[in-house]
């Protein structure tokens, strides 16, 4: 007898599936995309913070720069990279197409 908890194959919810598996890859892609088209005081922030993991303080330290710069350009560069990956502005939708 099976039990109702086991799984029926591996296709089960949970599981990832080819397609979940391209639209992830199609995510990233589209990261590493936006990601480049920021400036490279931007890029190396958040490269910096979200990818390997460095806090404020450290960030600081490695470019040499206020921990208040930091957190500065990390707000501006997710701002952009909201732009560019979601279509969205701040101030509102006036340049929706």
């Amino acid at each position: 007898d099976r039990r109702p908890e086991e799984p029926l194959d591996d296709d089960a919810p949970g599981g990832s599936s080819p397609f979940d598996g391209a639209v992830a890859e199609e995510r990233r892609d589209q990261i590493n995309l936006a990601l480049m088209r920021l400036t490279l005081e931007y890029r190396t922030v958040v490269v910096l913070r979200h990818f390997a993991g460095q806090s404020y303080s450290e960030i600081a330290e490695a470019l040499a720069i206020p921990e208040k710069t930091v957190k500065s350009r990390l707000y501006s560069a997710r701002q952009r990279l909201g732009e560019l990956l979601l279509g969205w502005k701040e101030h509102g939708k006036d340049d929706e197409r």
